[in-house]
């Protein structure tokens, strides 16, 4: 149930299945938005105010490590936690 209270949180992942995980697991908790590209990710970042955001490496268009610095600057105090799916122990990124 949300509340007044509820944490936002912006998912920028290009896999809906992800999207749809992060749904069930934090929905409860959370009051998210999701966007399936940088892009879309920088223009919700402009309308709204996320504290916490998961972001994809590998996003079509701008990637995720080109977003990122991009985000910083609106709001350097907020949480983003790094997804990949296409990491290995040589490239973690």
């Amino acid at each position: 149930m949300l509340t007044s209270n509820t944490k936002r949180l912006l998912v920028v992942v290009d896999d809906e299945q992800i999207h749809h995980l992060v749904k069930f697991c934090f929905s409860d908790e959370y009051d998210f938005q999701c966007a399936f590209t940088g892009e879309e990710a920088l223009d919700l970042a402009e309308k709204e105010e996320f504290p916490v955001v998961l972001l994809d490496l590998n996003l079509p268009g701008e990637s995720g490590m080109e977003i990122l610095p991009k985000l910083r600057v609106k709001n350097r105090h907020q949480k983003i936690t790094i997804l990949t799916g296409h990491a290995s122990r040589q490239n973690p990124f």
